[in-house]
């Protein structure tokens, strides 16, 4: 049972003022779900390799606080998933 969580600029999706949601992709038993995390931003502002928001972000009051609420998010599926 191989499980995987991640944080995602889903890029496919793409609003008037030019941001894309941030979703979590959940992968267990190679069956893949999306879920919105209800927050936008611009393509420029996304580390995906770090899965996090860059510190350039303008959109963003603080930056580390939302990288913390993006990761809480991302341990609860993963609690949820355990």
């Amino acid at each position: 049972m191989v499980s995987s969580v991640k944080i995602i600029l889903d890029t496919r999706s793409k609003k008037k003022d030019k941001t894309h949601p941030l979703k979590l992709r959940i992968v267990h038993n190679r069956s893949s779900k999306h879920i919105s995390l209800g927050y936008c931003i611009l393509e420029k502002d996304w580390d995906e390799k770090g899965q996090k928001v860059k510190s350039s972000c303008k959109q963003i009051e603080n930056v580390n606080r939302f990288n913390a609420l993006l990761n809480k998010e991302k341990q609860k599926a993963l609690d949820v998933i355990t």
